[in-house]
């Protein structure tokens, strides 16, 4: 211990020897104050820090017990002893009973004995003074987390206050834009129908060239609503769909189909490949795999590519490369000579609503969604996108996920291309919508392939009016919202008025919204509305 941190010790003692012999016998270990009466004793405890002191009992003003006594009033917190040259035993247990005193000696002390003592007694109360400043400094400190912890919780009520807000502010949004799209798709069926069969007795000039923007603008803004629904679907995680065996082959030639009909009369070539370990190959193997975000992600690839794309061409490629075990690598590489993309451009071009360039969202609709739209569904299934681009020469975009095998065959692909309208010629076909616009667009395009056509406004009252006629097929509206046009199905199927494969809903919601409660009625596949006469053909053929 160092001496400006040796402790403090007072002695009181009226015998001036008893005085300096204490002095030179402590002074060695502690800071020795010496007083020779209690006045003097009592103004060294006002101007130094003293934590012990040894009160001689016999002195003339007053009693070491009368002193210690005062000194506790005082100073409670310094350490108080007695020290008697007789056998007066009242008195000391007076001092211990009344004045809380330490200890008791008797002269002549003990030297080794009273240092012990006097370095215990301090040092215990200087621990007990420690502890309780760290009791404060604890209680203190846990008075501040309590108010801490209470500002925290009024911040994470706020917080969750705002994430509530947020969360129904987002629902509201998703269900508006949802309503918003599906409305939006009732006026565009009868935009893209009719002007789809104009232009298939080929007008000419003016005429023609009108048709052909009027056909082409309604498909840009089915494109955009499409994209719409996508989004609030991956939003919400509804588009992920199950692990299924997937036909690879008709993925592939649905977005080859898809790229024919987006590039218009475009001078593109538009190019599939087939490969099963980098070898050429006439059709993949099915396999497991996640058959809707794998569609989803392929054709917003392709659609992409031919949106930015004039001349030249679009490939796709697909790559099925064994791996060891039960699982195979599927490489789908989607390539044009389209615009390209800047190199500083690269790492935002999957971010939502974004375009790189003003004058490029002049040229091409869009919203900016399909490519942020493969980003998330290629995260949901583990897969990786890559994209490789330069400026003015293309674009290359990668998609690589693990499949799984079922088995090797070597199945032709379907190509798709024979869409017969003879499988509708001549046949009876009844047509149930309540809008009239809807109505007469099926109706013609059935009429305008040679089909006999019935329509009907009211469903279910005019039903019994064709149930003593032959009916070959039934093209009927559907509405996941509305019960009613279940049930109106249903009495279909029941009455027999049609074969089951034969009754093609119409609607305007997804096919995930649709097909839960179709196929629970034994319907594999239904009609989106706005359709081209391809498309409804297409149904039919399905």
């Amino acid at each position: 211990m160092t001496e400006s941190n040796r402790y403090r010790i007072l002695y009181i003692d009226d015998e001036s020897q008893s005085l300096q012999a204490f002095r030179r016998t402590f002074s060695d270990v502690f800071e020795v104050h010496i007083a020779s009466n209690c006045q003097e004793g009592l103004e060294i405890l006002r101007n130094h820090r003293i934590q012990l002191i040894v009160a001689d009992q016999r002195m003339p003003d007053e009693t070491g017990v009368e002193f210690l006594k005062k000194v506790r009033s005082l100073y409670p917190l310094v350490i108080r002893t007695i020290l008697t040259g007789y056998s007066d035993i009242e008195a000391v247990i007076e001092a211990i009973n009344h004045s809380h005193v330490y200890h008791y000696f008797k002269k002549p002390w003990n030297e080794e004995e009273l240092k012990i003592v006097f370095r215990n007694a301090i040092e215990a109360v200087e621990l007990t003074i420690e502890n309780t400043s760290l009791s404060h400094d604890l209680k203190d400190a846990l008075g501040e987390l309590e108010k801490n912890a209470e500002t925290l919780e009024f911040q994470l009520a706020e917080r969750q206050d705002l994430i509530d807000q947020l969360e129904t502010s987002n629902n509201a949004k998703s269900r508006f834009l949802s309503t918003i799209s599906h409305e939006l798709r009732t006026p565009l069926n009868p935009i893209i129908g009719f002007t789809d069969m104009m232009l298939a007795k080929e007008p000419e000039g003016e005429f023609a060239s009108c048709l052909e923007m009027i056909n082409r603008c309604g498909h840009d803004m089915l494109t955009m609503i499409d994209s719409i629904l996508e989004f609030i679907q991956v939003e919400k995680g509804q588009t992920l769909g199950k692990i299924k065996p997937t036909n690879l082959n008709h993925i592939l030639l649905d977005s080859r189909d898809l790229a024919i009909s987006l590039v218009d009369d475009r001078p593109i070539r538009i190019e599939l490949t087939f490969q099963h370990n980098g070898e050429k190959v006439e059709s993949l193997p099915e396999v497991l795999s996640w058959f809707d975000p794998l569609r989803q992600i392929l054709f917003n690839l392709v659609s992409n590519a031919c949106k930015f794309t004039d001349e030249g061409f679009i490939s796709i490629t697909a790559n099925l490369i064994d791996l060891a075990g039960d699982k195979s690598q599927l490489e789908i590489h989607v390539k044009d000579s389209g615009i390209g993309i800047k190199s500083q451009d690269r790492d935002n071009i999957f971010d939502l609503f974004t375009q790189i360039d003003q004058s490029i969202s002049r040229r091409h609709s869009g919203l900016g969604l399909g490519l942020a739209i493969c980003r998330q569904q290629a995260k949901r299934i583990e897969a990786e996108i890559d994209l490789e681009s330069e400026l003015g020469v293309g674009s290359l975009f990668k998609l690589r996920l693990l499949v799984h095998p079922i088995e090797e065959t070597s199945q032709a692909p379907q190509t798709h291309d024979t869409l017969a309208p003879t499988t509708l010629i001549g046949k009876n076909c009844l047509v149930i919508d309540d809008n009239p616009t809807d109505l007469s667009v099926t109706s013609s395009m059935l009429e305008s392939i040679g089909a006999h056509v019935n329509g009907s406004q009211k469903g279910e009252t005019a039903l019994h009016a064709f149930t003593e006629q032959k009916i070959d097929w039934v093209f009927i509206s559907y509405s996941a919202q509305d019960s009613g046009s279940a049930e109106l199905i249903q009495k279909i199927i029941d009455l027999k008025l049609a074969p089951l494969s034969h009754i093609v809903p119409i609607t305007n919601d997804p096919e995930e919204t649709a097909r839960p409660v179709l196929q629970a009625m034994g319907i594999k596949s239904c009609l989106r509305r706005p359709f081209e006469l391809k498309g409804l053909l297409r149904s039919v053929v399905k």
